[in-house]
């Protein structure tokens, strides 16, 4: 399933490996798609796992999915 965000929000920004980079958050911007990851599995335990065309990815709760993105 792919999702379109709605609008533009900040989440915080994590390495491949799972740590916090504290120096910056990742702008999610109106408009960036991504792929929900169906495996089940995360990085940093978050409940969804999002994957962009362009290798970044974050994880988020059904809360913010529902508010912030919509399925295409």
């Amino acid at each position: 399933m792919k999702y379109r965000s709605k609008k533009s929000f900040v989440v915080d920004s994590y390495d491949g490996d799972g740590f916090l980079l504290e120096e910056c958050g990742k702008v999610v911007e109106e408009g960036d798609v991504y792929e929900l990851d169906t495996s089940g599995s995360t990085i940093i335990g978050g409940e969804l796992h999002l994957d962009a065309k362009d290798g970044s990815w974050l994880e988020i709760d059904r809360k913010t999915l529902e508010e912030c993105f919509e399925e295409i």
